[in-house]
């Protein structure tokens, strides 16, 4: 392998090519990921190494470096997953210039034609893309182009390591809508359908269940997914398999449509396949499914500087484990504005958007009165406002100005030299999004009532999840690089609009504590010009309190000894699990007025010689 004091004197080398500092610290840090490349290598063991090191600590250029000094002969082979094609593209043309040999290849989606998996096991060093990787890691596709084996060939043997640049999707969450559902088979050309109506069957009663499903969030069973088919779930599984290939094989379904309906049948064969839920409201009807996705041996190294804020990683330690590693930077020149006000997601965005992009960019001008033409600002918003930030956003005129929108800044590095990043709303996602991570890292499957009102421990899921994607986007600017031996970079302004703490959906105390933990030394003010009051003195929303009401009146209604079950019947609509969780909450003041009646609540579930599920009961005991 590498001598780790040898590859640490050519990276002093490496980054004072690119006009960066070194130090004591970072010395320390290269030779820690020498080392866990070379034991992983040598002897890849669980759980899996995550390196934590902190932005502009030179992981990527490590691993560049590293794998353009291994030896030709003798050579492990290495597969390196990256972000993007762009990405990919840079690491393989770095790591042949500075190997001086073609050493490496990218292989991705845009190579046309695109080579077999045949002809990449001559190259020592892969490069591909999350998503490639992600398929070759699920066992569920329709078709299987690439496997995980595939890709890990090197001549006659397997690649010794994989090094993850960034953390990957390893929650695989597959949904597909009602009107997915129904669009399949209006994509497929008759005649090919025609000789598939079981699987046309299958799609159809998938929708069906879809559309029975009541509002808010409900397991689905196999049962209702293939009611009326007359079919087992492995002859649904080979029919939907089998649709598949005579719709690859045909000529009368385009190349986009044919996408689209590989696309519907994998999701589809993944929930015949694994626990799925509903998640529905009103239109908006999902079918979900999740699973963690692993791969099958030891061998890999993942280098992630917001590896402390990742739910798998911490959920899982018998899979990842967290290297301790040097502290290299400080972020103490970095100021965190936080404004705690309202509307804060796309739906405030799509009622109010208007006033909150021109109210939030007022409070930045005011803020830096004559030193605004002399800032140069990335402001991240929901795809949907984009232009609509930046056709406003550009009158105020900053030195430079991009806007980007969430899921699409991780591991680009254009905004290096941006001294400003405005955070104008925040990557909420579906709240199927932390249920599924929560149950695939746990290994475990809710119930209706635990869907609706989930353990706390999705909210904590949700917190990281989102520290974990602002960290990102504040990595994007220039404190990324250091500018001197003590970690520091030059002066840096974050301002960013969370919501009151509410501690139900989400504590934002929570999340800005976490986004100290990954910025260390971050001094964190109250942006006082963009906040708002908080609304309603921080009681619960109408319909909750409604419900809440409801509740204590039927509980003061009924007799020593008396029990009602509590049912949806009673207490329509998917708040009343939240409300339900809510009294069950040990000094919750719902449970603690219910207490002081005489009432409790039983919960429900599934109990020994009863058949069905059992509904939770309210209990009035003096």
């Amino acid at each position: 392998m590498i001598p780790p004091g040898a590859f640490a004197s050519a990276m002093r080398a490496k980054w004072a090519e690119f006009g960066n500092v070194c130090s004591p610290a970072l010395d320390d840090v290269w030779h820690q990921i020498a080392e866990t490349l070379n034991q992983q290598t040598s002897n890849p063991s669980l759980p899996r190494p995550v390196i934590p090191a902190e932005l502009g600590a030179g992981k990527t250029t490590c691993a560049k470096l590293w794998c353009s000094m291994l030896p030709r002969l003798g050579h492990p082979g290495v597969l390196i997953v990256v972000r993007t094609v762009a990405q990919a593209e840079e690491y393989a043309s770095d790591i042949n210039s500075w190997a001086e040999a073609p050493v490496a290849f990218a292989y991705h989606s845009d190579l046309k034609p695109r080579p077999d998996l045949d002809s990449l096991r001559r190259y020592p060093v892969l490069v591909i893309c999350h998503r490639n990787y992600e398929l070759a890691l699920d066992d569920l596709l329709v078709e299987e182009p690439e496997r995980y084996e595939g890709l890990m060939q090197f001549g006659a043997e397997q690649r010794g390591l994989v090094i993850v640049d960034e953390a990957l999707d390893q929650v695989y969450v597959a949904s597909v809508s009602r009107e997915g559902l129904q669009r399949i088979p209006s994509l497929i050309d008759p005649r090919v359908l025609r000789s598939h109506l079981s699987a046309a069957d299958i799609i159809a009663e998938a929708g069906r269940a879809l559309l029975a499903a009541q509002d808010g969030n409900h397991v689905v069973s196999t049962e209702a997914l293939l009611a009326r088919t007359g079919l087992s779930v492995e002859e649904a599984d080979a029919a939907l398999v089998a649709l598949w290939r005579d719709v690859r094989a045909s000529n009368r379904v385009r190349p986009d449509n044919r996408r689209v309906v590989k696309e519907g049948l994998t999701a589809l064969r993944r929930h015949l396949a694994t626990y799925r839920w509903s998640e529905s409201k009103h239109r908006d009807r999902i079918l979900i499914g999740s699973r963690l996705l692993l791969p099958p041996d030891a061998g890999q190294v993942i280098l992630d500087a917001t590896g402390k804020l990742n739910n798998v990683y911490l959920g899982r330690p018998d899979e990842y484990q967290l290297v301790p590693m040097t502290p290299v930077r400080d972020y103490h020149r970095v100021t965190l504005h936080v404004a705690r006000t309202k509307g804060t997601g796309k739906w405030a965005m799509r009622k109010r958007g208007h006033k909150i992009i021109q109210e939030t960019l007022d409070a930045v001008v005011a803020y830096y009165g004559d030193q605004t033409h002399q800032r140069r600002v990335l402001v991240v918003t929901n795809k949907d406002s984009e232009e609509r930030v930046h056709e406003v956003w550009t009158k105020a005129g900053f030195a430079s100005l991009d806007v980007a929108h969430w899921n699409k800044i991780d591991g680009r590095n254009e905004w290096r030299d941006c001294d400003t990043l405005v955070i104008l709303t925040l990557p909420w996602a579906r709240a199927s999004v932390d249920l599924s991570t929560y149950m695939a890292v746990n290994g475990v499957e809710l119930d209706d009532r635990e869907l609706n009102a989930p353990p706390d421990e999705v909210r904590v899921i949700r917190e990281t999840r989102i520290a974990a994607e602002v960290a990102q986007a504040v990595g994007r600017i220039r404190l990324r690089r250091m500018t001197s031996a003590d970690g520091s970079c030059e002066p840096c302004d974050v301002f960013i609009r969370v919501p009151h703490s509410f501690g139900v959906i989400l504590d934002t105390d929570h999340v800005i504590e976490r986004l100290q933990r990954a910025l260390p030394g971050v001094t964190v003010v109250d942006w006082e010009s963009a906040s708002e009051p908080r609304s309603r003195d921080g009681r619960p929303g109408r319909l909750g309190a409604k419900i809440s009401d409801q509740l204590l009146a039927l509980a003061r209604s009924m007799q020593p000894g008396e029990r009602l079950p509590l049912t949806k019947r009673r207490f329509p609509g998917s708040m009343f699990y939240v409300v339900l969780a809510a009294a069950q909450q040990a000094g919750h003041p719902l449970q603690v007025a219910l207490t002081e009646i005489g009432v409790r609540i039983v919960p429900g579930g599934y109990r020994p010689g009863v058949t069905g599920r059992v509904p939770a009961e309210l209990v009035r005991t003096t």
